[in-house]
């Protein structure tokens, strides 16, 4: 089984019936979510849609907490989706993950991008029973394929598994960066505050 997700990009921007209008034929098509159809503001359009249709995820665009506790509490979202790097770092995502848990609602991570970006963002939810789903950047770009040494990969279950290795699992490619880097000079009031080579 395929399940359809669908992300809207809140292109109904908090317009409700817009967003009702969609409803039956993803009810038809047997879909299992609908990603931000509202701005991250929008709480009291989400509570509505979420009324009529249990399956919104959101929170992509909270860049702190409470944010994403607001689109739980209020926005009844079905699904939070945080991303690591906007709302703070794994602590701040970490503090939504375990708030979410304990209201029973699935926390999915948010990232399109490296293999740093994926293992920063699945730290904060690894491990919780109720939150087995993940967004995986599959047309990653050359670069983001070889910033680390090895690269985190479902295997043939689709499953994804972290290193056990110290910090995040994974080892940055300095030859990989190489073609990026620029020497860099940081200066006040004619002084050199700092200098990369």
């Amino acid at each position: 089984d395929v399940a359809l997700m669908v992300d809207a990009g809140t292109v109904w921007v908090d317009d409700v019936e817009r967003a009702s209008a969609i409803l039956p034929v993803l009810e038809k098509c047997n879909a299992v979510w609908l990603e931000e159809p509202f701005t991250s503001g929008a709480l009291k359009e989400y509570g509505l849609l979420s009324s009529r249709k249990d399956f919104l995820a959101g929170g992509e665009g909270a860049h702190n907490p409470e944010m994403a506790y607001n689109l739980i509490d209020f926005g009844k979202v079905a699904f939070i989706q945080i991303d690591t790097g906007r709302i703070g770092g794994i602590s701040s995502a970490k503090k939504v993950a375990e708030y979410a848990a304990a209201r029973k609602i699935k926390y999915v991570n948010h990232t399109f991008t490296t293999t740093l970006a994926l293992v920063s963002s699945m730290e904060p939810f690894a491990g919780l029973e109720n939150s087995p789903w993940c967004e995986f950047p599959v047309e990653s770009t050359l670069l983001a394929q070889k910033l680390t040494v090895k690269r985190v990969l479902p295997d043939s279950n689709g499953q994804i598994t972290l290193g056990d290795e110290p910090g995040l699992g994974v080892e940055v490619n300095p030859d990989a960066l190489k073609r990026y880097g620029k020497e860099v000079t940081l200066t006040y009031e004619n002084n050199v505050l700092w200098r990369s080579k």
